[in-house]
């Protein structure tokens, strides 16, 4: 549990709770409090990395939900770990989060992404095939990490193009013929 930063005991139930001697905003305020430390280790020994490789003025680590999402500039590198849907969401849900990740960060011009997933439908549910591909582990589920930092208008396969289209334009031709 410690090496995942998950408090001990933070999703279960103990008899105390039920004790009249007890105040019950105690254990609500506690397990808000455990939460909020599991969100901001991670992110912490993040920027605790990034200052010791040095460049740490140059990163930002943000966790915050994709709705709100908002480049600080005009260009930039995204680097996100989503959830898989093996821990922390349903698999449905992961594949709706790759979808709206699509959705969201596709539009962007002067921006790199750098996704990690699990998912062999990740590039058709996020919208665009990846420019490259590498096989990794995160732990022991086997995962591949999307990049995609080609200009958009270069020739990528986009969603709702056909690929051959664009393998040819990427290639000098000017018609699919």
């Amino acid at each position: 549990m410690r090496l995942r930063h998950m408090a001990p005991g933070l999703h279960r139930r103990f008899a105390a709770e039920a004790w009249g001697c007890l105040n019950r905003d105690i254990w609500i305020r506690t397990r808000q409090q455990a939460v909020a430390a599991a969100v901001e280790v991670p992110l912490e020994l993040t920027r605790e990395n990034a200052r010791r490789a040095g460049v740490g003025g140059d990163i930002r680590v943000e966790r915050q939900a994709l709705r709100d999402f908002a480049p600080a500039g005009e260009r930039g590198t995204i680097v996100c770990n989503p959830p898989y849907g093996e821990r922390m969401l349903e698999v449905r849900q992961a594949e709706e989060l790759y979808q709206q990740m699509g959705r969201v960060f596709l539009p962007l011009r002067g921006f790199h992404y750098y996704i990690l997933s699990p998912s062999e439908q990740f590039e058709a549910l996020f919208g665009r095939r990846a420019d490259k591909r590498r096989k990794l582990y995160n732990g022991m589920i086997k995962c591949e990490l999307f990049e995609y930092f080609r200009n958009p208008s270069a020739g990528g396969n986009f969603h709702g193009q056909d690929p051959k289209i664009n393998r040819m334009h990427k290639n000098g031709h000017d018609s699919a013929s």
